[in-house]
C-alpha cells in the first residue's frame, strides 16, 4: 500500500520553488561537481520542508488552545517524518551520483557544486554511529 506523500512526492517535487545553496566553496574543500536538476529539485524540498518545520513550531508554542495544539503537534511529527525521509534521500542521491559514499563530510555550495571536506573528528564519529557505539 503506498501512502498518500509518497503518491503526491512526484507531483510536489515540481511545484517546489527551487532555493539555491547560500554558502561559497571554501579553500579546504574540494568540488567534485554540481548537482543533476532532479537533485535540485529534491534539495528544495528538504530546505522547504524544514522550514516549514520550524513555521510550525512556533505556532504550536504560541498556541494556548489544547486540542488545536494537539492536532499541530501531529502535523509537526509528520512533517518532521517527512523532513527526515527527503533529507536521507537526497543525501543518499548525492553520494550515489557522486560516488561520495567514503567522504564523512559533504555539502551543496552556492552555484549547485557538490563538495567533500575532510574533517577528522567525524571519521571517528561516523564510525562509531555505524557500530552502534
Amino acid at each position: 500500500m503506498t501512502t498518500t506523500w509518497l503518491k503526491l512526492l512526484p507531483l510536489e517535487l515540481d511545484e517546489t520553488k527551487i532555493i539555491e545553496p547560500e554558502d561559497d566553496v571554501k579553500s579546504s574543500e574540494t568540488e567534485v561537481g554540481c548537482l543533476s536538476s532532479d537533485l535540485k529539485k529534491l534539495y528544495s524540498y528538504k530546505r522547504a520542508l524544514g522550514e516549514q518545520g520550524m513555521r510550525l513550531s512556533l505556532e504550536v508554542s504560541l498556541r494556548s488552545d489544547k486540542v488545536k495544539k494537539e492536532e499541530m503537534v501531529a502535523q509537526l511529527c509528520r512533517l518532521k517524518m517527512c523532513a527526515d525521509i527527503a533529507n536521507n534521500l537526497f543525501w543518499l542521491a548525492v553520494n550515489d551520483e557522486f560516488n561520495l559514499w567514503d567522504k564523512s563530510d559533504i555539502g551543496v555550495r552556492k552555484g549547485w557544486i557538490v563538495v567533500w571536506y575532510e574533517n577528522p573528528d567525524n571519521i571517528e564519529d561516523l564510525l562509531h554511529r555505524f557500530l552502534g557505539r
